[in-house]
């Protein structure tokens, strides 16, 4: 049971428009705040939308500077679903959905963090490729051609190669110091077990 409310801001904190049951979330907005004062940023929680996990799934969505993540395995917990009485609603059950929610918080801000801080790798990368490609091509036109300017063109391609080599080593350094930071949060939390995994998966930039 997930009673919807209008939007609620706790403290510019925890955002969501969830009740939960019991009206547990109140306590847990008051205690994230707590736990989270002077952190700058906002963990928005939804419930997934059906374009994202499906009809015949339930989730929550939390989202955190355009980083999202799911969680539909046992999200009722979440919301205080299991608790039977409104004396069940104890300062222990609250603290432990607090403990998830900060965990959360921490993973995905880190994340917003690490994509900010790669955004201009990724299209440095995106650009001197494209740049290689176009001198490596000119190159061999140009050869083929017996021109001259051929040369040119071979030692701009030698660059842009040399400029790629750069670029992916400090992505790759960039993505080692992430790791190494974001794997020590809620390393004991269940719900953030697949944002583990796919934190740990490497798609790496593609490089033309």
């Amino acid at each position: 049971m997930d009673n919807r409310i209008n939007p609620v801001n706790f403290q510019a904190n925890l955002v969501t428009s969830l009740k939960g049951r019991h009206n547990i979330m109140k306590n847990v907005g008051k205690r994230f705040a707590e736990r989270t004062a002077g952190i700058e940023g906002s963990l928005s929680l939804t419930r997934a939308g059906k374009d994202i996990v499906g009809t015949d799934v339930h989730a929550l969505e939390f989202n955190v500077n355009n980083v999202g993540y799911i969680v539909s395995e046992g999200y009722e917990k979440l919301l205080g679903n299991n608790i039977k009485t409104k004396e069940d609603v104890t300062p222990n059950v609250v603290e432990k959905i607090t403990d998830t929610f900060v965990n959360i918080f921490y993973a995905l801000s880190t994340e917003a963090r690490f994509n900010e801080k790669i955004k201009p790798i990724k299209e440095n990368i995106t650009s001197t490729s494209r740049a290689y490609k176009t001198n490596r091509r000119l190159a061999n036109y140009y050869n083929f051609a017996g021109k001259d300017c051929a040369k040119v063109h071979e030692t701009l391609a030698e660059s842009n190669n040399k400029r790629l080599d750069e670029l992916f080593n400090q992505y790759t350094k960039e993505r080692k110091s992430f790791l190494k930071q974001a794997n020590k949060i809620g390393k004991n939390e269940p719900f953030l077990d697949t944002w583990h995994i796919l934190i740990n998966t490497d798609y790496p930039v593609k490089r033309s």
